[in-house]
């Protein structure tokens, strides 16, 4: 089961998409609201509601946070039903925007309480996103310890995509380089892989 939270952890779960089994079941989880229409494919997408906080602004990641736990609670008999007979999650979040930093954290407690094994994909910003990185190492900080977690950054775009490739072909090859570090041994990116 893939579930993915925020607009990086669903872009990536659509990248995927073509390399998933028929019988995976895929989860996307963001604000309600336009952004839901373009997440096609993924077989249940769940519309948080009741988020005001917008942007990335550390000052306010506490109240962030608890819209986003109190948008989670209202939503999770929803979210418990795909979770059904499964004992494993791959959690999809970019960290450092509201729904991703917050969600991932709220979500990965909830799973790992009820006992879930728990491999988490987690992006960082980009370095030059100041208040998006105070964010990111907030919910990072407040991320349960997971059995396995990869932690990527945005940054290996900057240095590893080809010459000339569009933001679009940028991101495709660490959609890529994620698929193989979960699931095909590759290497490249991570700065860290917990076992």
């Amino acid at each position: 089961m893939f579930i993915a939270l925020g607009g990086c952890g669903a872009a990536m779960l659509q990248a995927w998409l073509p390399r998933l089994a028929e019988s995976d079941l895929t989860v996307a989880m963001d604000r309600a609201g336009r952004q839901q229409k373009r997440l096609r494919g993924i077989r249940h997408v769940i519309g948080l509601h009741g988020i005001r906080m917008q942007g990335a602004f550390a000052e306010h990641a506490d109240a962030a946070r608890v819209e986003v736990a109190r948008a989670i609670e209202n939503q999770w008999p929803q979210i418990e039903a795909c979770l059904d007979k499964r004992s494993s999650v791959v959690l999809l979040a970019g960290l450092g925007g509201v729904v991703g930093s917050w969600g991932a954290v709220e979500v990965g407690h909830r799973l790992f309480a009820q006992g879930f094994e728990v491999t988490a994909m987690l992006v960082m910003p980009f370095a030059f996103e100041g208040e998006r990185m105070k964010m990111a190492r907030a919910a990072l900080a407040a991320m349960p310890a997971f059995p396995r977690q990869v932690l990527c950054h945005n940054d290996y775009l900057i240095r590893h995509a080809p010459k000339g490739a569009s933001m679009k072909e940028a991101f495709g090859v660490m959609n890529d380089k994620a698929w193989e570090l979960l699931f095909g041994g590759g290497s490249g990116y991570q700065t860290h892989v917990t076992s």
